[in-house]
């Protein structure tokens, strides 16, 4: 009787499928990544060099009342565009016939899991590069990339959507200097405490253009802040002042059926708070661009207030799968991933658009 085997066809579509379910659901920023307008990563895939997100804002007006004319009377929609431009991304595991012969483990199935996740985390450190991301007005950089030059016209524009310690919208200096707003972060008086989420989210509620709160299912309107692991300490260590307990365990915060709070999450007065431990490794580790740039050298930390298309992530596509078995006669088989994508920060009539940006104490 003859057997019927998986053709390996067949075994790369499904290992596609599995792929491209796990990159789009497991980092700490996914739950909230999506191609509706209600997320705060706006994903759009776009087959061309150049991926064209667009935003309507709301109607400011008043409209009429009673038997007034209408006509004549109304409003134009207030509409911008924000381009990302994606590119390939890739990675391999290579191997030779020789050493596949000396091992018992299959390792051409176990460099998936390894391409898996870095893809994965390739994409949650651009999103998290993104949120610190500066735009003047003519040139995109990330944080470290940015002049301070274009950091002050960045501040400028922006300094109603930025907290730089206990001093809201633009900080001590006046909201023109980002260096000098950041020197002024001390170790003690500057920590990220429920007292400066309050003042984020007021910045955020009374920004102009708005910033849109996230829509979920059971609480209402919510922003989400995105943390390092200092700042979310030095959070939870203000609310036991008060006795206040912001465990979201037991809470159900979901939106169109996507859970939005994990354990380990808080949720404060309408806002919910995610450590993601890499925003310290990305922005205050040594060397990088907050570390030592508060009083007398102390690390500074960010925290991100978000609501809607906070951040814009073109695509080109899914990630695939690429197998390569010919090389060299096939005696040097091959695995490689690869994603075309491009992730930044949305700005909107250069401000930025969906987003409120903190600086703290980083003080471990």
């Amino acid at each position: 009787m003859a057997e019927t085997t998986i053709s390996t066809n067949g075994q790369v579509i499904k290992f596609l499928r599995e792929f491209a379910r796990e990159w789009n659901r497991n980092n700490r920023l996914s739950e909230y990544a999506g191609k509706g307008l209600n997320n705060i990563i706006s994903q759009k895939v776009d087959k061309g060099p150049t991926v064209r997100h667009s935003l309507v804002t709301r109607l400011k007006g008043p409209g009429v009342r009673g038997s007034d004319e209408l006509r004549g009377k109304g409003e134009a929609i207030g509409n911008y565009t924000w381009d990302t431009n994606p590119t390939w991304e890739r990675n391999a595991v290579e191997f030779n016939k020789e050493d596949l012969e000396k091992t018992n483990l299959a390792l051409m199935g176990e460099a998936r899991p390894l391409l898996m996740e870095w893809c994965k985390n390739l994409t949650r450190d651009e999103q998290i590069q993104a949120m610190g991301a500066i735009y003047n007005g003519t040139t995109y950089a990330n944080m470290a990339d940015a002049t301070e030059a274009a950091k002050d016209a960045w501040l400028v524009t922006n300094k109603a959507r930025t907290q730089f310690g206990a001093y809201a919208s633009g900080g001590s200096a006046g909201g023109s200097d980002h260096s000098a707003d950041l020197a002024q972060i001390d170790a003690t008086a500057d920590k990220f405490t429920y007292s400066r989420l309050r003042d984020m989210r007021m910045l955020a509620e009374d920004a102009d253009p708005h910033i849109h709160p996230y829509q979920t299912n059971e609480q209402g309107e919510v922003y989400v802040v995105f943390a390092g692991s200092v700042a979310c300490r030095d959070f939870r260590a203000s609310l036991d002042t008060i006795n206040q307990n912001a465990d979201v365990r037991g809470m159900k915060i979901t939106s169109d059926g996507n859970i939005l709070a994990r354990d380990g999450d808080m949720f404060f007065e309408g806002t919910i708070i995610r450590k993601v431990p890499e925003i310290t490794g990305n922005f205050s580790a040594t060397g990088k661009p907050l570390a030592a740039a508060g009083a007398s050298g102390v690390t500074v930390e960010a925290a991100f207030l978000c609501g809607m298309q906070a951040l814009s992530h073109g695509l080109g596509g899914a990630p695939g799968i690429v197998v390569d078995r010919e090389w060299d006669f096939q005696f040097r088989p091959a695995v490689a991933i690869e994603v075309k994508q491009d992730v930044k920060k949305t700005f909107f009539n250069s401000y930025q658009h969906g987003m409120v940006t903190g600086y703290f104490s980083g003080v471990k």
